[in-house]
Formats: C-alpha cells, sequence, structure tokens
C-alpha cells in the first residue's frame, strides 16, 4: 500500500524524509511535491517536502514501522493542503501500476482515444515511470498501441529521451520486420542525443536480419565497430542469423570464424544459428556433417538442434536415420521431443507414404501431452491429401475446428487436393467456396490444386475456365498451372487443345521449362499423335530447353508403339549423345520395341549396356525382355531371365507373371502355366488380363472347364471387361469338356452382359455342340450365324459335316456339302470321302464318281505341295 503522498508503508525511506518529526513546523522546504504511483520506482528524493501535516508512521511493538490504515491515510490526507494534494485527488485520475495501464490501454483498439486512459494515470509525472510503461508496452508485441503510447510519452513535459526506451523500440519493429521504421527510431534517439549502444546495434542487426536485408546487417555491424562500441556474442549471433536467414551460409560461416578471431567463442545457439543456415541455404549435407562434428567434440546439442537435423535427413532422403534420431531424442534428458519434432515426424511419414505410422504418431503425441498446432494438423492432412484419402482429411480438418483452430489456407488447399486426387473435383471446388466465404484468400497453390482437380478426371474445358477465375482473384498462373492443363488435355484426349495452353503461356509471359514440354508431348503422345511430339522437341531445341530423360522416354515410347524400332533407336542415341544420366525407364522402352519385332539380340545389347551403365533393371525391364525371347520363339531363353529377375531380388508383378504364361503356353506347357497360376491365385498375388487370358487359354487346351468356370466367376466379381480371346477361349473350354448344359448357361449369361457374337464364337458353339452329335443345335446356331449376316466358313461347316456324317444323315449332308461348294469353299479330303459315301449311299452313281475325281485331285495337289515342299528343303541345305 501507498502513503498518501507516494510513500509505500512499511518500506524504509531513501531519503532524510524520515529524520522530519512532527513537532519540527519551521523546517519548511519549498519543493514541488512529485507523487509516485509504481510500486516498482522509489519515491521520496532529496529536497521532497512531505508537508507540514505529515505524521511519521508509527513504531510497532517489535520496533518496526506499522503499517497504517485505510482511515489513518485518509484522515492523515484531509490535513494536507490542497496546493499539496490537488494533482492526486484530481477528478479522473487513477492510482494504477504500469502493468494496469497496459491493460487498460490494449482493452482498447489502438484507433481508439487510448491518450484519454494515459491522461488519467496519475504516474505520468514521475518520469521514471516511462521506461517500465514502454518496457512491458513493447512485451505484449502490440506495435500500433506502442507507438501511440510512444508518441503520447514524448509529448509528456516530463519526459526524457534515453536510449534504452528507444532500443525497446527498434526491437519491437525488429519483431515485427519493420526495417525502415526502426532505422527511423535510430537516427531520432541521437537526434535526441541519446547514445546508441550494443542493445541498439543488436537490435538493427536483428530487424535487418528478419527483413533478409544481410547488406545492411553487415553495414549497421562496422557502423558498430566505427564508434567503438564493442560487438558482443549476441551482436555476433544477431549477425550470422542475418546472413543465414537469407540463405548466406558461406557468409555466415565468415562471420563465425571472425567472432572467434576477435576471442568471443560462440556458444549453443551460435551452433544452432549455422545449423539454421545450412538448412536455410538448401545445404543439409553440411548441416548433418556439422552437426556429427558436433557430437564428435562432445559439444552439447538440444532439442533445437535436433529439429533442424530431422528436417535435413528428410531433405536428403534418409527416413531410417531421421527416424532413429527420433527415437535417440525420446531417450536423451533434456532433448525430449516437443510439437516441432513431432511435426517434422509426420512430415517423414507423409513423404514416403507411410499414412498408417503418421496417424500412430499424432495418436502419440496426442498420448504424451504434446499440442498439436494448426502445423501439426496440416501436416497430417497433407499426408492424406496426398494419398487422395478425402475421407480420412475432412476428418482431420474436422479436428482442427474442434481443437479451436481456424483452417487456414494450407489446411483448404490441402482438403481441395484430397478431394481433387480422389477424382471428385466437384467437391473440391465446393471447398474453394467455402474458402471464399470464410474469409480465406485462395493462392496460387489452391487454384494449381483444383485446376489439377478437373485435369485429372479429364475436364479440360472447367481447369481453363480457372483461369479467369485467378484473373479475377489477381493470381499469376505459373508453370505449374500451365502443366497442369496439358494434363488436362491428355486425360480429355483432346491434343488440339495443346496449341491453346502455349498461346495461354505466351499471353501471360509464362517460360516454359521441361516438365511443361514433357506433359504437352504426353497429350500428343498418349492421342498417338507422334510427330507432333516430335515437333516439341524441335521447339525444346530451338527455345534452348534441356529435354531430359523423361522427355525422350515419351519418344521412345510413341515409337515403339508404332513399331518403329529404328527410330526409338536413333532417339536413344541423341539421348546418349548429349550425356542424359542413362536411366531404366528409356532403355526398358528401347527394349520393349526390339521385343514387338522379336529382334532379341539388339534387346540383349541395350540390357548389357544399361547394366554397364551401372542402370540397375527393374521388372519393366525384365519384362520387356521376356517378350522379346517369346517372340523369337526362345522360350528357354525367356524362362532364364525370369529366373534371373527372381535372383536379382526384383519381385515381379502382375505384366511379368502374364509374360511367364505366354511363354509357357507357348512353348507347349499349358499344364505348367495353369498351375503357376492357380498358385498366385491363392497367394493373392493380383493378376492382369493378360495372366487370366493364358490361364483360359490354357484351361481350354486341358479341358479344364471348372477351373475356367471359376477365373470366369472371380472376372465377374472383379466387374472385369472380358476380351473376345476371354470369352472365346472360356466357351472352348466348357465346349470342348462335353458340359453342354453349361455351355449353354454361360453363352445365355454372356448374351446378356451386352455381348455381340462374332464369327469365332459361332464356329466354338459349332464345334462344341458336334462334339455331343446335336446336329440339330449345330443347324440352329448356322441359321444364327445367316441372321446375323455372317458369311461362314470352312470351320463352321466342317464340325456340320463331320457330325452329320457320323450319324449317317446322308440327305443333310449331302445337302450342307452342296452349300460348302456354291459358297466357294474348299473341303478337305475326309469331308470329301464322306461325300462319296454319302452319294453312293443314295444312288447318286454320276455325283459320286464327280467327288471321286475331286478327291483325286486333292491327293494330286498334297503330292505336289509334298515335293515342292522337299525341294525347296533341298535347296536350302545346297545355299
Amino acid at each position: 500500500m501507498l502513503h498518501s503522498l507516494g510513500l509505500e508503508a512499511g518500506a524504509k525511506p531513501t531519503s532524510n524524509l524520515s529524520l522530519l518529526r512532527g513537532d519540527c513546523p519551521g523546517r519548511h522546504v519549498k519543493s514541488s511535491v512529485r507523487l509516485v504511483v509504481a510500486q516498482s520506482v522509489s519515491v521520496g528524493e532529496e529536497g521532497d517536502y512531505p508537508g507540514r501535516h505529515f505524521v511519521p508512521l508509527k513504531r510497532s511493538e517489535n520496533g518496526g514501522r506499522k503499517r497504517p490504515t485505510q482511515e489513518e491515510l485518509a484522515t492523515t490526507m484531509a490535513r494536507v493542503p490542497p496546493k499539496y494534494k490537488k494533482r492526486q485527488f484530481k477528478e479522473g485520475e487513477a492510482v494504477w501500476s504500469p502493468r494496469e495501464v497496459v491493460g487498460r490501454v490494449l482493452a482498447l483498439n489502438h484507433w481508439e482515444d487510448i491518450d484519454a486512459i494515459l491522461n488519467s494515470w496519475l504516474g505520468r509525472f514521475n518520469r521514471k515511470n516511462f521506461p517500465v510503461l514502454i518496457s512491458e508496452m513493447t512485451r505484449t508485441g502490440a506495435i500500433e498501441h506502442s507507438i501511440r503510447v510512444f508518441n503520447w510519452m514524448k509529448n509528456q513535459k516530463c519526459y526524457r529521451a534515453r536510449t534504452d526506451i528507444y532500443n525497446y523500440m527498434i526491437w519491437l519493429h525488429a519483431r515485427h520486420q519493420r526495417a525502415d521504421h526502426a532505422r527511423g527510431l535510430f537516427y531520432e534517439m541521437q537526434e535526441w542525443r541519446c547514445k546508441p549502444d550494443v542493445e541498439t546495434y543488436n537490435a538493427l542487426i536483428n530487424v535487418y536480419g528478419r527483413a533478409g536485408q544481410w547488406r545492411w546487417a553487415l553495414q549497421i555491424f562496422d557502423d558498430m565497430l566505427r564508434a567503438s562500441i564493442p560487438p558482443s556474442r549476441g551482436t555476433y549471433n544477431n549477425l550470422v542469423n542475418a546472413c543465414g536467414s537469407c540463405g548466406q551460409w558461406f557468409k555466415a560461416l565468415e562471420v563465425c570464424k571472425r567472432m572467434t578471431d576477435n576471442g568471443v567463442g560462440p556458444d549453443l545457439m551460435t551452433h544452432n544459428i549455422i545449423l539454421s543456415a545450412f538448412k536455410t541455404g538448401g545445404q543439409p549435407r553440411h548441416a548433418v556433417a556439422y552437426y556429427d562434428h558436433l557430437v564428435l567434440k562432445k559439444v552439447p546439442v538440444d532439442r533445437y538442434s535436433h529439429n533442424i537435423i530431422l528436417n535435413c535427413l528428410t531433405k536428403l532422403g534418409r527416413f531410417e536415420d531421421a527416424i532413429n534420431l527420433f527415437n535417440q531424442m525420446r531417450k536423451m534428458n533434456g532433448c525430449e521431443p516437443d510439437v516441432v519434432t513431432f511435426n517434422a515426424l509426420l512430415h517423414v511419414y507423409a513423404v514416403i507414404g507411410e499414412i498408417t505410422k503418421a496417424r500412430e504418431t499424432f495418436d502419440m503425441m496426442i498420448g504424451e501431452g504434446v499440442a498439436p498446432t494448426i502445423v501439426t494438423f496440416n501436416t497430417l492432412l497433407g499426408a492424406y491429401a496426398s494419398r487422395g484419402m478425402h475421407t480420412e482429411a475432412l476428418k482431420v480438418f474436422g479436428l482442427i475446428v474442434k481443437a479451436g483452430f481456424e483452417p487456414d489456407v494450407v489446411s483448404y488447399s490441402s482438403l481441395l487436393n484430397a478431394f481433387g486426387k480422389s477424382g471428385h473435383p466437384e467437391k473440391a471446388q465446393e471447398v474453394l467456396e467455402l474458402m471464399k466465404r470464410r474469409s480465406r484468400r485462395p493462392n496460387l497453390v489452391t487454384f494449381n490444386g483444383l485446376v489439377d482437380a478437373y485435369a485429372a478426371a479429364g475436364k479440360y474445358e472447367q481447369a481453363r475456365e480457372l483461369l479467369h477465375d485467378m484473373a479475377e482473384a489477381r493470381i499469376e498462373p505459373n508453370v505449374v498451372t500451365i502443366c497442369s492443363l496439358f494434363a488436362a488435355c491428355a486425360r480429355a484426349r483432346c491434343p488440339e487443345k495443346v496449341k491453346d495452353v502455349f498461346h495461354e503461356a505466351r499471353v501471360r509471359g509464362i517460360v516454359l521449362n521441361t516438365p511443361a514440354y514433357n506433359a504437352a508431348m504426353t497429350a500428343y503422345v498418349e492421342a498417338g499423335q507422334s510427330a507432333e511430339a516430335m515437333t516439341l522437341l524441335e521447339v525444346m531445341e530451338e527455345g534452348r530447353v534441356l529435354p531430359n530423360g523423361v522427355t525422350f522416354l515419351q519418344l521412345i515410347r510413341a515409337a515403339g508403339s508404332l513399331g518403329d524400332y529404328q527410330e526409338a533407336k536413333r532417339l536413344y542415341d541423341k539421348m546418349t549423345g548429349l550425356r542424359i544420366p542413362l536411366t531404366v525407364e528409356p532403355c526398358s522402352a528401347l527394349i520393349n520395341a526390339y521385343a514387338k519385332h522379336g529382334m532379341y539380340n539388339e534387346a540383349c545389347k541395350v540390357f548389357d549396356d544399361m547394366q554397364r551403365a551401372g542402370c540397375k533393371p527393374n521388372v519393366v525391364t525384365y519384362t520387356s525382355l521376356l517378350f522379346a525371347y517369346c517372340n523369337a520363339g526362345m522360350y528357354e531363353h525367356a524362362q532364364s531371365a525370369f529366373a534371373e529377375m527372381i535372383a536379382a531380388g526384383i519381385a515381379p508383378d502382375s505384366i511379368a507373371y502374364g509374360a511367364l504364361l505366354v511363354v509357357l503356353n507357348k512353348d507347349s506347357r499349358s499344364e505348367e502355366a495353369l498351375q503357376i497360376g492357380k498358385n498366385l491365385r491363392a497367394q493373392g498375388t493380383p493378376l492382369d488380363d493378360v495372366a487370366f487370358t493364358e490361364m483360359l487359354i490354357a484351361c481350354s487346351r486341358l479341358k479344364d472347364w471348372e477351373t475356367a468356370l471359376n477365373l470366369y466367376e472371380d472376372l465377374k466379381t472383379a466387374g472385369s471387361q472380358l476380351t473376345d480371346i476371354m470369352i472365346t477361349s472360356l466357351l472352348s473350354a466348357v465346349g470342348r469338356s462335353g458340359k453342354l448344359d453349361r455351355l449353354h448357361k454361360v453363352y445365355v449369361e454372356l448374351l446378356q452382359t451386352g455381348l455381340v457374337p462374332t464369327l469365332q464364337i459361332f464356329n466354338i458353339l459349332v464345334d462344341s455342340y458336334s462334339r455331343g452329335l446335336k446336329w440339330r443345335k449345330c443347324l440352329e446356331i448356322l441359321a444364327s450365324i445367316k441372321n446375323e449376316k455372317l458369311q461362314p466358313d470352312w470351320k463352321t461347316y466342317e464340325p456340320i459335316l463331320s457330325c452329320l456324317g457320323q450319324l449317317e444323315l446322308w440327305e443333310t449332308y449331302i445337302e450342307f456339302y452342296a452349300e460348302v461348294l456354291a459358297n466357294g469353299i474348299e473341303p478337305d479330303k475326309n469331308i470329301v470321302r464322306m461325300a462319296i459315301t454319302a452319294y453312293e449311299a443314295l444312288g447318286m452313281k454320276s455325283e459320286a464318281r464327280l467327288a471321286e475325281a475331286h478327291l483325286q485331285g486333292l491327293r494330286k495337289e498334297s503330292r505336289a505341295a509334298v515335293r515342292g515342299d522337299d525341294k525347296r528343303l533341298r535347296s536350302s541345305l545346297l545355299h
């Protein structure tokens, strides 16, 4: 409690006022009474007059001063003359501490009448209160309020400029990165004859570092030395941080060396600033090496150091080391993981795609009592968004609101990206509208995510309309936007729109890079327009845009799809001539181009070249090599290549297994192919259409109708579209097994699914029913063929005639035999021989003689063909 004249009750007086007594009324000193309110400021200086009605504090029983009560103070003040107490008891004035004044000032907006609060404060009459007030004010970080209070202070009569007051204000402007205002205060304090000290220069260096003006920070440091002010360790740390935060890690090291040369040793903060400088300057390897050096020299590091190294290890792709470092931190005293550490670990799992581990880390963080920040939620949200898991991303978005945070632009952009990657561009558009309603201004990343969402769905027009929305929002598209538009052209199969996208980029002055040209090439290649893709390569060369491996991969793959292996080889040679690092993808594409023509020697040469170049083949490479051997008829070599792939530790995919089944079927090892297929299904290995087709072909050859029907049920369950080869193999497997009822059932099901029967399917049905001697069913199918306006061939008539011959239905046989001859179809010897029997049975001797002559002619042609083959064989042996 304060005494009525400002003396704190119970406190020892700091002046000669304690010597005055009430019995000495003649000892009057005329002096202005200075009333002091702040408890932290001493009062009662030399010459202060207590007044003739001063009542000394009563002594307690133990000899100390007794604190007066409110009634005693009121009684005492009542006897003080008005000329001494008019300031204290002026109406509207209050006795507040500086902290209370700060609280009342912050309760107002900075544009409101703050001066009214300050003018009601009794402590404004003591200049010693001003440093305390401005210190409390700047500590809150409210810069506008602090500026109002500072300007008010300068208008007070008792105000005297002090260096510490200006230091507080300069530090506050440094926190808000207001370099120009801080420099203005620096010059102003010198006009008020306040000499800058080391704290002043530290604050100026700090503000320039925060503003990214590291050269100005170095200039201020030189000015400090010219002013003969010795720099402290904090000065060097601020200067190192100014250079490091701007990415000038080399300058930061120079300042650090200068620091040690001047006899100022670095501390833990210095080391952390150096680590941060390496991280900001894009030198994660240097940061890790510096950290290892500190550990080797047994220099103590803290949690901040480990957090920086976690980030650097993630950038280097050393994810296992980052996870191990996190586990080590949990065992260190004083380095337990904080929210920044958990955020870094969440980012690691998000990058490597371990979404489950990311969620477990988030739950572990909550369980250990570490409060998540908005960065934590955004990192987890981004992890789900990268995988297109929009349901989980939406739940995390709800957690942000539930935790009391306001979703920021990153939150909305991640949620929008989640819907876009999951194929829901309409919902992504709804997120953008919600973002606008909640006064969150979309940025370039947001619009690029929405453009990519429409591009992934193949909606080019909607993606292009977003360019107008970006123009309305005053956001200029960049090269990423153009790449997404090219991708939209590729997905929508509208290569004619690629030129429009080039026009949009040219109008906006966007310089296209290699990925942009690659995206445009993809649009042309997927549409089968390889010539336009080659034209883009020429445009890149004219514009001095260096192509990369992806560029040549697109072109080699396009040439291979057209069967032009020579063009593919030319592009491959051009890529190696440009000294583009050899990767596995272009090599695999060239091997695949050779494989389509069965050129296994050339394919093996490329395979050997890539291995000599240190490029390890992958499953695509081995699969292409398998097809090369298979198309060349070298089935043993193909199986050896598959075994080599297994020995190299490369897990075959569904395409590789399909290629193996093709090899086995062509090598007449259908039983082995079917067994491998069954084993793969039992193991749960996913199979593609080629593998299912080869298994059905094997079932057809082995007459395994049960396995064929099981495969058919699996394909129906998976919703797969059956190809013509699948259907014919399925019907052949069931029909050749003699299961005609099952055959009819499957055929009807296929018709109900929209099957349009082909002549091959009809021929399989005819062959199957003829094996069961169902000649009437065969005739019905023949009628269906004619109704479908299909032309029956020899494979249609041969089973029917064989069936009729076995049943000795000679009249019907002669009828269809005549139809065969009328259609210009040449029958084989067995059918002609059976026709002779039919004619003889019906007493048609003249027709029988004609058929006999026909049979003799067929025999002569057969012998001539054999002689011709022998002659050609002898000729080839002689040559």
